[in-house]
């Protein structure tokens, strides 16, 4: 990203013009907004939020995440990963028409796998971003490595480049987690 986005928060879907406002009077540029896969998804509340970052100048990373109870799981059950991919190609259904204001599309927030099942997720990452491809054509991908028995930054060799080459690949660091958490 641009050095020009500036300042940044994460966020989550439901926020109202003024909660955005206060971001705009501290100069923010940059939100990421993070969805969970187990809560409804309305298209329009996503649109809402994309037309309030458009309002107030700022560009949204959208990442989706797995819930708790169905992570360990998740990779081995077909149901899992067809809804959470239903569910991105929803909210690409919205992205698509915001060009300017949506910054990237993270794929999966933290995959939960053991670096020795990273291929679970990497084949799973070229699935998904094939699917929403077909979809959304604009917008960049961002994709992590696995998370689970190592910090993303000691996983990073277990990750597949996607064919996708508008692709940002991202690491989390969580040292020191009393900072980062």
């Amino acid at each position: 990203m641009p050095a020009a986005l500036g300042r940044g928060t994460n966020l989550h879907p439901w926020l109202t013009a003024s909660d955005l406002a206060v971001l705009d009077q501290w100069n923010a540029r940059l939100v990421r907004l993070q969805f969970h896969a187990n809560r409804p998804f309305v298209a329009a509340d996503l649109a809402n939020f994309l037309n309030f970052c458009g309002a107030y100048g700022l560009k949204a990373i959208i990442s989706l995440s797995v819930i708790a109870a169905e992570r360990d799981t998740f990779f081995d059950n077909d149901t899992y990963k067809a809804n959470y991919q239903s569910l991105w190609l929803d909210i690409a259904a919205v992205t698509k028409n915001y060009t300017w204001e949506v910054a990237g599309l993270d794929l999966m927030n933290e995959p939960y796998l053991n670096q020795a099942d990273a291929g679970k997720w990497n084949t799973y990452a070229e699935a998904l971003s094939l699917a929403i491809r077909a979809v959304d054509t604009t917008h960049s991908f961002i994709v992590q490595p696995v998370l689970k028995d190592a910090y993303q930054i000691d996983t990073i060799g277990s990750l597949n480049l996607i064919s996708d080459t508008n692709t940002i690949y991202s690491v989390h660091v969580g040292e020191p987690w009393s900072f980062t958490n």
